[in-house]
């Protein structure tokens, strides 16, 4: 997943900056998202206008478990709601790739 795609265009369309801490925690979400086998499963099985269900279930529950790890960026994905569809858009779309594609264990 080229985290670097995602981060150029959430900074040219928000005009926003991303420290490291910002970056930190978006390479948390991505990692957790694809190391999740509940998602995997459902990538191998779904259609992704069926996963994006599993999906953004998933992706709200990593951002309120890691609340305390950078609240900022967490009030940005929350508060924001085209700033969050953006973000969760691009996810979807490249975890459900990566997952489609890879074996379950």
């Amino acid at each position: 997943m080229d985290k670097k795609v995602l981060v150029e265009n959430l900074k040219k369309i928000f005009r926003i900056n991303l420290n490291k801490g910002d970056l930190l925690f978006l390479e948390q979400i991505i990692l957790d998202l694809l190391s999740s086998e509940d998602l995997k499963q459902k990538a191998q099985i779904n259609s992704i206008d069926d996963f994006k269900f599993a999906f953004n279930k998933s992706f709200i529950n990593l951002i309120i478990d890691k609340i305390n790890q950078n609240s900022v960026f967490f009030s940005k994905i929350m508060d924001d709601a085209k700033f969050r569809d953006v973000l969760m858009e691009y996810l979807l779309s490249e975890t459900y790739k990566k997952l489609k594609n890879t074996p379950l264990d």
